[in-house]
């Protein structure tokens, strides 16, 4: 199993919400090769971490099967933020987009 986390608390490409953004993103991540669609959670809403000034953010988690290298499937989500137009910087930040690979298969990996 590969769960993916997706987030989002500002508006994304054109002004989207962040539910438009995410639901875009959903759909980009089910064309990957390799990853089969399995589930998708509700979407919930929670403050950011650690406590700021910044927007709520909207969350889910989505579900695949099949096999990818972790390494190339975290490019190709680093590669959907910069699509999304997520600019990394200062850690923490407010964001457009927020994939995470949250488990490939129960892999454990130094970091």
């Amino acid at each position: 199993m590969i769960l993916v986390g997706l987030g989002a608390n500002l508006p994304g490409p054109g002004g989207a919400p962040p539910r438009a953004t995410l639901a875009w993103a959903l759909g980009r991540l089910n064309a990957l090769p390799g990853l089969r669609f399995r589930a998708v959670s509700r979407l919930w809403d929670s403050a950011p971490v650690p406590p700021s000034g910044q927007p709520r953010y909207l969350n889910a988690v989505a579900a695949y099967a099949g096999t990818a290298a972790p390494e190339a499937l975290l490019a190709a989500l680093h590669a959907l933020e910069a699509e999304a137009g997520r600019v990394r910087g200062v850690r923490d930040a407010a964001r457009c987009l927020d994939l995470d690979l949250l488990d490939l298969d129960g892999m454990v990996r130094a970091g």
